[in-house]
């Protein structure tokens, strides 16, 4: 794996700004709940998405080979490989790796995650579509569990701006 593995970027880009660019991109096809840095599914994820059908997709974000590597050691890839409920919780439908032009490359990614580059145009530039992890739907928690977390965030924005 680690032959495989460049060690810079062709593109130079922060998390947010990667944030940013998939958030466009996710409006235009038709996504009706978009929010970064959330913990929908039982952990934190660096970016939900959920379509009208209510699918639910995980973008996990990576700016450099270190942060990929040390991903994969985390617990949630055994609930991902297997797509099985944790917690009350499903699994998303979908998961991507999101990085900047050539930090992973296809063979890097596990058989359950698809593949997003940013070019160093930042558009998207999907090299492995993910597979469908799962039939359920995302239970009703879920998206109560989103609205209330979007809802603290405006609130604390709010009050910090105040004054």
């Amino acid at each position: 794996m680690t032959a495989l593995l460049r060690r810079k970027p062709v593109v130079n880009l922060s998390e947010r700004s990667i944030q940013d660019i998939l958030y466009i991109w996710l409006l235009g096809k038709g996504h009706t709940h978009i929010v970064p840095n959330c913990g929908a599914f039982g952990w934190e994820a660096d970016m939900i998405s959920f379509t009208k059908n209510e699918t639910g997709t995980e973008y996990e974000i990576k700016i450099s080979v270190a942060d990929f590597r040390a991903d994969n050691k985390k617990p949630k890839h055994k609930d991902l490989k297997s797509g099985r409920r944790i917690y009350g919780f499903c699994v998303p439908h979908k998961f991507f790796y999101v990085v900047p032009e050539g930090l992973v490359c296809i063979k890097d990614v596990p058989s359950y995650a698809g593949l997003i580059w940013i070019t160093s145009r930042k558009e998207i530039k999907v090299l492995k579509n993910a597979p469908k992890l799962h039939s359920l739907p995302i239970k009703k928690k879920v998206f109560s569990y989103i609205n209330r977390g979007l809802m603290l965030r405006y609130w604390s924005l709010r009050k910090t701006r105040q004054g």
